[in-house]
């Protein structure tokens, strides 16, 4: 069967900020539509078959009202204040007025299984995914409007919502087509998305798709098209669940194989992943500030607050549990559909359990309906009205009297006690009790912790955790007494970490530190673990303790508290220093050491000529006044960590493991340094170029600035994660290397450099701000921003990427050698000349161009010149290459380019099928 997702945005009623869509799970999870004023929600009880009020402010039911069958899977939409159920089995759609609680009959407009059910603005829309069949309601009557419409041949209709006009989108999974119905036409475009990885959500009344193949995320405008793209740092086959930012177009990505929140908006794109912990995810929400993640796998859920590196972990189920999350004025109610159990999360992570029905007796405190929503009624039970009987003018018909009173008096006395909120309630805690059934004239209560109350409702706030046995005894209005008893459990109140408390706040090797947290609450379980890179070097469970440290480094301290299976973790990174003591110039370092002042020498300052050294340079500078002489010497050793200082010029040496940390200076020179580590600092390549050779260096969060190069040789691997590389200036400057298996690999972070060259050469996730000359024997280029690049290249992988800026972008064979490769998912926009330009001397080997965008290049060229035979040179996709080569385009959409959308040389390419020219012209034709 086809699979098709739907959704829709900017309706009235729905739950949460946006379109939720799972991805990568077994079975889909909808989420109820659900719209009041006030903070007060509508939830489905399935196992009940009721809808429940939830009232959000004083965290209690407001009404429990039975519309299906026990056991029914039921949709819940809202309009204003109003209700709507639907069976999802039967397609059975009942209505709850929001002012009087009256229960209308039950209709039908769209019978069959897989219904789902959305509110339009005057319209409701049921959707069967079973038959692909859209069918639109009157809200009132319930009847059918108009045709049904026919979207798809089989549809699944697990995430769905409307637009503001009223209408449904709808992504289908097998052939990545995406369809639409509004103001009664049907729309559709073809090839909208990759099948099976594409995912649909409403964001701040626009729809987007996230293409998982592609690795983007991109804003449809009326029409269908694309509007605005942006990169996502996702990957094919992801697990994921999306929602959309609900005030501005953007994305909450949840990735549960990775354990990752993503917050991608397309102004600004995708901020650096929220670390969770991989678990089955699902779709985020947010207010105030504030991101809800559910954690389906656990029960729990996680609370993110914008601009701030912590969270919070909440529990709200025991164990595992596919649960509702939605937010509803400045509210976020959780909710079961399959079990009594639902509730509030406030911002300050605090759960408030809400029972919607009693588990034992789930009709007890329903309002009664009509009697058409029996489906066997006793004898004595009047019958439904004839239905070719006139009906009263007097009555809506859509709608039947519901009583709400509580029904004639019991035959005996009969007292319970009613608890507000239910079990459990927190320490100090305010807990309403009220009396229920046989009619009271006075109480007088027993709280069972020595306090006492009177009068038939009553409240209590309990100082200690505990089990209490609450005990009232009640004059009757008919004179009898009569007690009833309850049972209150009280739980501390979660503790939270507010810091960690360290002393001394820079420790130093061989000398004791203490550590403490200050916490509101009071814990029941404490777990501390002090590491390093993975390790555990120390561990508690006192809620304090001291530990000496024999290592100088970076440890990671974490404190976790459990108070009634509510965890709370805090997190601080430390830097364990050396004692210090006075060095000279020319001295040779054979043991840890920090310094204590600047050093400015004439020759070399200092020589580390033994391994397992730890050299602090205490925030001072070490240079050579000469410029003639390195400034400081590491040679024939390992494990050698220098840090926090500035350096002049530092020469490695037949090193292994060797880490600059936080220190700024020049890049150092190396000769087969092995796995050398350079973490944060300012570096430059001084007044004459850098050489690294025979060596493997990893800049990591490094600012690279430098107007000479620096030069990657024999077989050198040099990789810059998440760093800024700014190498360029008057003169000619470059990031090169040479020699057979040489890599330069750029990872995160920006670049702007003025030339690259390398035998293979690899860009990820980078924002590339400038760039002139690229080559590379061996190049690929995944997830990230380019602007003007010129690339001379044999083999490449071009994936998930967007090119745009001036000029044109250029692949060329290297001199002798046959272009191949694949380019793929990328878009090449608003080029001034051609988005992408393709150019070989020799007949290609296998070159795949597929499902690339080709946006508006070529707009306004200047002075433009032959390019390919095409005398006007501008277009969106230009393939220069002799005939007979093997280059094959396919799925590739050119929209808005001037000259030509596709112009190739007589025999270069072949058609792969999909091409869309946007009404402008190919050659060869191969393009719809």
């Amino acid at each position: 069967m086809r699979r098709l997702r739907a959704v829709a945005w900017g309706a009235v009623g729905l739950v949460g900020c946006g379109v939720l869509a799972a991805v990568g799970a077994q079975e889909q999870h909808a989420v109820p539509e659900v719209r009041l004023h006030a903070g007060s929600a509508w939830v489905a009880s399935n196992r009940a078959g009721h809808l429940t009020l939830l009232d959000g402010a004083s965290k209690e039911v407001g009404v429990r009202v039975p519309v299906a069958d026990p056991g029914s899977k039921l949709a819940v939409a809202q309009q204003n204040t109003t209700a709507y159920a639907v069976n999802r089995a039967t397609g059975a759609l009942r209505r709850v007025d929001g002012a009087t609680r009256e229960v209308s009959p039950t209709e039908s407009p769209l019978p069959g299984a897989a219904v789902s059910l959305h509110s339009a603005g005057d319209s409701l829309l049921l959707f069967d995914g079973g038959q692909g069949v859209l069918s639109t309601a009157d809200p009132k009557t319930l009847q059918a409007r108009g045709e049904r419409q026919v979207l798809t041949p089989a549809a699944a209709p697990d995430l769905t919502a409307v637009d503001g006009a009223g209408g449904l989108w709808v992504v289908d999974d097998a052939t990545g087509d995406l369809v639409w119905f509004r103001d009664g036409e049907r729309g559709s475009r073809a090839n909208a998305g990759k099948p099976g990885a594409t995912r649909i959500v409403a964001t701040a009344g626009t729809i987007a798709l996230l293409d998982l193949d592609r690795r983007t995320a991109s804003v449809l405008n009326a029409d269908g098209e694309v509007s605005q793209e942006i990169p996502v740092p996702v990957q094919p086959g992801d697990s994921v669940a999306v929602s959309g930012l609900p005030g501005e177009p953007g994305l909450l990505v949840s990735v549960s194989t990775r354990g990752q929140l993503l917050t991608c908006r397309f102004a600004t794109g995708c901020a650096p992943p929220r670390m969770l912990g991989a678990s089955e995810l699902g779709p985020a929400v947010t207010t105030a500030g504030h991101t809800f993640v559910p954690d389906y796998g656990r029960g729990h859920v996680w609370v993110l607050r914008d601009g701030a590196s912590d969270h919070l972990d909440r529990q709200v189920f025991d164990g595992q549990t596919r649960f509702e999350l939605f937010e509803r004025d400045g509210i976020v109610f959780y909710n079961d559909p399959e079990s009594e159990r639902a509730g509030v999360i406030g911002l300050d992570g605090e759960v408030h359990p809400i029972s919607k029905y009693d588990p034992v007796d789930p009709a007890k405190g329903t309002v009664k309906v009509p009697a058409e929503n029996q489906p066997k009624p006793p004898p004595d039970t009047p019958q439904p009205p004839n239905p070719n009987q006139p009906a009263d003018p007097t009555r809506s018909p859509a709608t039947a009297s519901v009583s709400i009173g509580p029904g004639p008096p019991p035959q005996q006395d009969v007292l319970s006690i009613r608890q507000t909120p239910p079990n459990p309630v927190r320490v100090g805690a305010q807990v309403t009790l009220s009396l229920a059934g046989s009619a009271a004239a006075t109480a007088s209560w027993d709280f069972g912790d020595g306090s006492t109350g009177s009068g038939t409702t009553t409240a209590h706030a309990w100082s200690r955790a505990g089990t209490f046995s609450v005990n009232v005894r009640a004059v009757l209005a008919s004179g009898r007494s009569a007690t009833a008893t309850a049972t209150v459990v009280v739980q501390d109140v979660p503790a939270v970490i507010v810091r960690l408390q360290i002393n001394p706040q820079v420790p130093l090797t061989g000398a004791q530190v203490s550590f403490s947290a200050e916490v509101t609450g009071s814990p029941q379980s404490w777990q501390w673990t002090i590491s390093s890179g993975g390790t555990v070097v120390g561990s508690s469970t006192q809620a304090g303790f001291e530990h000496t440290f024999t290592l100088p480094g970076t440890y990671t301290v974490t404190a976790r508290t459990t108070t009634n299976g509510v965890v709370d973790e805090q997190s601080q990174q430390i830097e364990v220093g050396v004692p210090a003591r006075s060095v000279s110039c020319g001295d040779t370092i054979t043991a840890s050491v920090r310094l204590t002042s600047d050093l400015t020498c004439s020759d070399v300052a200092l020589s580390v000529t033994s391994s397992n050294v730890f050299l602090d340079l205490g925030g001072h500078t070490v240079v050579n006044s000469s410029f003639s002489q390195d400034d400081v010497v590491v040679q024939g050793v390992s494990n050698v960590t220098i840090t926090n200082g500035r350096l002049g010029l530092l020469n490695l040496n037949n090193t292994d493991g060797v880490t600059l940390h936080k220190v700024d200076g020049q890049v150092p020179n190396t000769t087969n340094a092995r796995n050398t580590r350079i973490n944060g600092g300012r570096l430059d390549a001084g007044w004459l170029p850098t050489e690294i050779r025979s060596s493997q260096v990893v800049f990591t969060n490094v600012e690279l600035i430098s107007t000479t190069s620096v030069a990657c040789i024999d077989g050198s691997q040099c990789e810059f994660i998440n760093s800024t590389v700014n190498i360029g200036g008057p003169t000619s400057s470059s990031l090169g290397c040479g020699g057979v298996g040489s890599v330069i690999r750029i990872e995160g972070g920006r670049a702007s450099l003025e030339a690259v060259g390398c035998e293979t050469l690899i860009i990820v996730n980078v924002e590339m701000m400038s760039g002139i000359h690229f080559g590379a024997s061996k190049l690929e280029v995944h997830g990230s921003t380019l602007r003007f690049v010129a690339f001379r290249v044999a083999q490449m992988s071009i994936e998930g990427s967007t090119f745009e800026g001036v000029d044109s972008n250029h692949f060329q064979q290297l001199e002798g050698q046959r272009l191949s490769g694949t380019i793929k998912n990328s878009t090449f926009a608003n080029r001034q000349h051609i988005g992408l330009h393709i150019m070989a001397d020799l007949p290609t080997n296998a070159l795949l161009i597929e499902n690339n965008r080709f946006i508006g290049n070529g707009l306004n060229p200047g002075a433009t010149g032959e390019m390919c035979g095409d005398p006007e040179g501008i277009g969106g996709l230009f393939v220069c290459a002799p005939a007979g080569s093997n280059i094959t385009l396919s799925g590739n959409t050119m929209t808005n380019n001037g000259g030509h959308a596709l112009f190739a040389t007589p025999g270069a390419v072949k058609d792969g099928g999909g091409n869309r020219s946007g009404g402008q012209p190919c050659q060869p034709a191969i393009c719809s």
